[in-house]
């Protein structure tokens, strides 16, 4: 099943490369900057079809055409196009996001980036990884030796969790912070210990639920900004090693007291 849905990606990932730098129909969805392109509806309708003769029965919980929340036996939770402003504008960093969660477990993980063929992968219990190659979490414990990944919202003009705050605070705490715009590729790559750490507010099921289990089975921590288990109905996440996780939730506590 395995080797089927990474081939049902790379057919889909064609249909991506093939149109990066062509003319797109593009609309606006809840802000100016929260972009759909006709790109995505065919290739998440293209994946719904593939995935639903592969799993028969299976239902979707996807960003453009099914995206209230549910429960199923067998569903497949993913974003045909996570970075489609980044896509708009021919920039490569974008990735088809696939999990399948069975009796509301994740079992399977997909991130893939057709532009520079790096996909990152997790079954339930085998770990994490990239390529082919087993990947871990990051061993760092010190804020000066990480690289920190996450992103701003949509409406970051008008909410107060905008994220600007937290960005420059851990900013100045770490050698950097990144943000490539692909939350699941940042989740990815934080399970491969490329990034030591991830936060983001305001995500959607699709945009994390690959990441989610990437991370946990490379070693990592998923939890919300509380600490508590992740949901698809919190408004906030954050991904890590150990050491860092729990570092990032003390300052992410203090900014959060510090902003009441």
């Amino acid at each position: 099943m395995r080797n089927k849905i990474v081939e049902i990606l790379q057919d889909a990932g064609e249909i991506i490369s093939s149109r990066i730098h062509t003319t797109k129909q593009i609309d606006s969805k809840s802000t100016n900057i929260d972009l759909v392109t006709e790109v995505d509806r065919q290739v998440e309708l293209f994946l719904k079809e593939k995935l639903s003769t592969l799993l028969p029965g299976s239902e979707f919980l996807s960003e453009e055409t099914d995206s209230e929340l549910k429960e199923a036996e067998k569903l497949w939770v993913m974003d045909p196009i996570d970075g489609t402003l980044n896509f708009v504008h021919g920039f490569p960093i974008l990735c088809i996001s696939l999990a399948l969660h069975e009796d509301g477990i994740p079992t399977q993980a997909y991130v893939y980036n057709p532009m520079i063929n790096y996909l990152f992968e997790a079954q339930k219990g085998q770990g994490t990884k990239w390529n082919g190659q087993s990947v871990s979490v990051s061993k760092n414990t010190k804020f000066q030796d990480c690289l920190l990944s996450t992103g701003f919202p949509y409406d970051y003009l008008t909410t107060s969790e905008n994220n600007l705050n937290y960005f420059d605070h851990f900013n100045r705490l770490t050698q950097g912070v990144r943000r490539p715009g692909s939350a699941a590729l940042d989740m990815a790559f934080t399970a491969a210990g490329t990034f030591d750490g991830f936060w983001e507010w305001h995500l959607k099921p699709w945009d994390v639920a690959a990441g989610i289990l990437l991370v946990q089975e490379a070693g990592g921590i998923v939890t919300n900004y509380q600490g508590k288990t992740f949901k698809f109905t919190d408004n906030n996440i954050v991904a890590a090693n150990p050491v860092i996780h729990a570092l990032m939730l003390k300052e992410l506590e203090f900014l959060r007291k510090k902003m009441i």
